[in-house]
């Protein structure tokens, strides 16, 4: 690639989480061309959901003539692609994910800024932004429709055929890439309900992943994130692109070891808080120990935004929603998190209460009270690039694919029983998974 496409290429990067709909472009003969399909009514002829969607198209600045002005991107697109890819950016995050448009950086635009270098995943994307047009009837005509679906199939197709050419001249150099062309495949097989290819492409990647060092030797820090936080927005499902059933027992021992050190570490401070405890006087004169302080959380500040998202929970006789499944694992992520973090800090006081006050900060300054779980878990897996980081988040989630395969009440409980360790509860008594917790999912 010349210097110059490269400069437009960081330059798209950096500006892809600011694309706003913009007013009417200057007239583009090319694209006026394509626009306007023949037979295509007059607009006063349409009904209010036709008028809306044509102004949409119509005050769309082409992506691509706006972004890359240098043909930086895997493909040429046509205005019907620049549609595609507009949806994507700046309607399909809110509307699939619920994600925060202040997040930075955001999540779909890092996905974007992978698929800008891997054509693969640059056409699952359209393929995907024109399957949620779809569901979603955001289509004028029946025309409009097939063509749709016609772009489905396409650029699924495209990207199968990228795999394959990738996949037999593989070299260590393009390992990143195969696997987030595979994961693309994967996910978006899931999304439209194909279950068996889903299965197959994870299957392909858990080989992969396996055979070269698992995901912390996936050599993009970038990928690394964005592999992690959809291996864990995925929170009711126990298919995984990462484990299988040969890892569960693995992991269940791993996540009661965690468990049990975190409880030492809170019955340390329950210690050091009985012995700060202070004697008072009562009115006889005699003097009594004073109530128990509360231990303190080196986590989770009261009354903050992070702790409001991770505790948050409906009243009990609230139906049992798939959105309710997928918070708690969502809150279940970030506490398993947190919990790591407190743990590899905690001979260092001073530097986790800095490292949980930037937390903090950064979440508080993005505004995210009321939103869903997964917005904080995003901001909690990128507020650090570090080797340690990517250490705990992975294993974090591990941990969290775990609880998948148990009950929402067993989620629940030891939701409660990392609560009340950041929330400087009195040290209650352990918690393990046995057999018995893992019976039938509800």
């Amino acid at each position: 690639m010349e210097p110059s496409s490269r400069k437009a290429l960081v330059h798209v990067k950096k500006e892809l989480v600011s694309i706003e709909p913009k007013g009417t472009p200057p007239a583009d003969k090319r694209h006026d061309e394509k626009a306007k399909p023949r037979g295509a009514k007059a607009f006063k002829d349409l009904t209010p959901e036709e008028k809306l969607l044509e102004i949409v198209r119509h005050s769309l600045r082409p992506f691509s003539d706006r972004l890359d002005p240098f043909a930086a991107l895997p493909v040429t697109l046509d205005r019907f692609q620049e549609h595609l890819i507009s949806f994507y950016l700046l309607y399909y995050p809110k509307a699939t994910y619920g994600f925060s448009p202040r997040l930075r950086p955001h999540p779909v635009a890092s996905n974007f800024s992978i698929a800008l270098t891997t054509p693969a995943c640059f056409q699952v994307i359209m393929a995907r932004s024109a399957l949620y047009r779809i569901s979603l009837n955001k289509y004028a005509s029946e025309a409009e429709r097939s063509s749709l679906e016609l772009a489905v199939m396409r650029h699924k197709g495209e990207a199968l055929k990228l795999v394959r050419v990738l996949s037999s001249k593989l070299t260590p150099k393009r390992k990143d890439d195969l696997l987030a062309s595979i994961i693309s495949l994967g996910t978006f097989d899931r999304r439209s309900g194909s279950e068996e290819a889903a299965g197959l492409h994870y299957q392909a990647v858990r080989r992969i992943l396996k055979s070269t060092g698992g995901p912390l030797a996936v050599n993009s820090v970038l990928l690394s994130r964005v592999m992690c936080f959809f291996e864990c927005i995925y929170g009711t499902s126990p298919e995984s692109y990462i484990w299988d059933d040969s890892d569960v027992q693995r992991l269940v021992h791993g996540l009661n070891g965690f468990l049990k050190k975190l409880r030492e570490f809170w019955q340390s401070l329950s210690t050091i808080n009985a012995l700060t405890a202070q004697l008072v006087g009562d009115n006889s004169g005699r003097h009594k120990e004073a109530e128990p302080r509360p231990i303190h959380s080196f986590g989770i500040r009261e009354g903050s935004t992070l702790l409001g998202l991770v505790s948050r929970q409906p009243p009990p006789s609230a139906e049992l929603t798939q959105q309710r499944r997928l918070e708690m694992i969502f809150q279940l992520t970030c506490l398993l998190t947190l919990g790591m973090i407190t743990m590899d800090l905690a001979n260092d006081f001073r530097a986790l209460q800095a490292y949980m006050d930037s937390l903090h900060a950064s979440i508080e300054k993005l505004q995210l009270a009321g939103l869903s779980c997964n917005n904080a878990m995003w901001q909690i897996q990128v507020n650090d690039h570090s080797e340690p980081h990517s250490r705990r988040i992975w294993r974090a989630a591990s941990f969290a694919w775990v609880m998948k395969h148990c009950t929402y009440s067993v989620q629940l409980t030891l939701k409660e029983w990392l609560l009340a360790f950041f929330t400087g509860k009195p040290v209650q008594k352990p918690y393990r998974l046995d057999a018995f917790h893992f019976s039938y999912a509800g």
